[in-house]
């Protein structure tokens, strides 16, 4: 298992990844990265990878706002989940931050649960709560997560 920074070749893997979650969501609120749109997002943001036997299986994709990272996505491909690969790209992430005293925010959707306790049990807490928010006039919960 490897995990690393992410770069353009890398790019059609995530796309597939992110195309087969998207397309298996019934509430796209949950999950509102449709082609177009995270191919615009690599083009701004930093990801990373995790790869299983020479395959990308995990990404997130994240922005430096200077001060704070923001993960903007976080996604694991349908065949590997549960399996805590988004947990080792967390703490990737959080290493990269930590050494350079920075936080990490990120949104998510009130009702997505799993990705709620998995924050959490990162260390995340919420710092803000944007009142119906999403499509389906959810809440976005705003998370910030900060080294010791």
């Amino acid at each position: 298992m490897l995990a690393r920074l992410g770069d353009f070749k890398d790019h059609d893997s995530i796309l597939q990844i992110s195309e087969q979650i998207y397309q298996n969501t019934q509430n796209k609120a949950y999950y509102n990265w449709p082609k177009a749109k995270l191919f615009s997002e690599l083009e701004v943001a930093t990801s990373l990878v995790l790869e299983l036997d020479h395959q990308i299986v995990s990404f997130i994709c994240y922005r430096d706002m200077g001060d704070v990272f923001e993960i903007s996505v976080l996604a694991t491909s349908l065949q590997q989940q549960k399996k805590a690969y988004q947990q080792r790209l967390l703490e990737f992430l959080m290493d990269i931050a930590a050494k350079q005293r920075r936080p990490i925010f990120l949104e998510v959707h009130s009702q997505n649960q799993n990705a709620v306790r998995l924050y959490q049990k990162m260390g995340f807490i919420l710092v803000n709560v944007r009142k119906k928010y999403y499509s389906d006039l959810s809440d976005a919960l705003v998370m910030k997560w900060q080294s010791e």
